[in-house]
């Protein structure tokens, strides 16, 4: 995948973990959790729609936050990585 399939990705996830229609306006500075766009609970179900969209695994003894997997940049380029 390349980053705008990405980030096509990253909003559909954010749709489904939402319930909701919105697009959120995202850049690649965005913080999912600095900004409050997922809580705690938001954020593994939004792992887990990254995972069934895009077949990425994600260790379960793996910190995603220190990880910094919550970061649009950072996930980017992990999910690009993979491909």
């Amino acid at each position: 995948m390349n980053q705008q399939q990405v980030l096509d990705v990253i909003q559909i996830a954010l749709k489904k973990t939402l319930n909701s229609n919105t697009d959120h306006p995202l850049t690649m500075e965005t913080d999912l959790l600095d900004e409050k766009i997922l809580d705690s609970l938001d954020a593994m179900v939004f792992i887990m729609e990254i995972s069934e969209l895009t077949g990425a695994h994600f260790s379960d003894d793996q910190d995603l936050v220190a990880a910094g997997l919550f970061k649009i940049d950072t996930l980017v380029k992990y999910l690009t990585d993979l491909a």
